[in-house]
């Protein structure tokens, strides 16, 4: 489903009388509402051996970073790098990166001590905003439906239609919780070994 045929979705909820950059706003704000909920597959990226630093036009959030032998890296934050700058640390290959944001509303991902170093990465993707008709979110089409109830959500609350708002939002987190159970157990091989479920007193 494109943002011409979500839009047709929603105007067909009762939502008629909406914009349509109301109703692009509503939409886009339930693409990002599914995405944020949890990092699927679909949004999943990775970087292999390239050169530091390394600039990532479509960066949500880093999952993992490794050298080129393999070693996992650890992040800090901009301040621990300026605070720690001037120690004996700052020498040597570099063990940690960190994030700098720039105008271009690109993020660099910047190792340290500073080095151009190869590094792996994992990460998440931020996909862009849909505004042509034609426009398809990353989100599978099976799960149209969900993201269409996220956009209803919004337009009831635009209505202040609190209630309806609450009601069908529980329905879609519900449904939200479901599909995240689907892909954290997909590995039926040794799922056994992937998740682990506390002890109950009720069970």
């Amino acid at each position: 489903m494109n943002l011409g045929e979500a839009r047709n979705a929603l105007v067909a909820r009762g939502y008629d009388y909406l914009t349509g950059t109301s109703l692009d706003l509503m939409l886009n704000r339930a693409k990002e509402d599914f995405e944020d909920y949890w990092p699927w597959p679909w949004l999943r990226a990775t970087l292999r051996a390239v050169p530091a630093p390394v600039d990532i036009a479509d960066l949500k959030y880093v999952r993992g970073v490794w050298n080129a032998d393999g070693d996992v890296m650890w992040g800090l934050s901009l301040e621990d790098v300026l605070a720690a700058g001037s120690d004996d640390v700052a020498s040597g290959p570099p063990r940690y990166w960190y994030l700098q944001d720039s105008l271009a509303e690109h993020v660099s991902l910047i190792v340290w001590p500073s080095s151009s170093a190869p590094v792996s990465i994992a990460y998440i993707r931020a996909t862009p905003p849909l505004v042509n008709p034609n426009d398809t979110p990353s989100i599978p089409a099976r799960y149209h439906s969900v993201w269409i109830d996220w956009a209803v959500v919004q337009a009831h609350k635009d209505s202040n239609n609190y209630t309806g708002a609450s009601a069908l939002q529980g329905d879609v987190v519900t449904r939200m919780n479901e599909l995240v159970t689907r892909y954290e157990t997909r590995n039926r091989a040794h799922s056994i070994f992937m998740t682990s479920y506390g002890f109950s007193e009720d069970e």
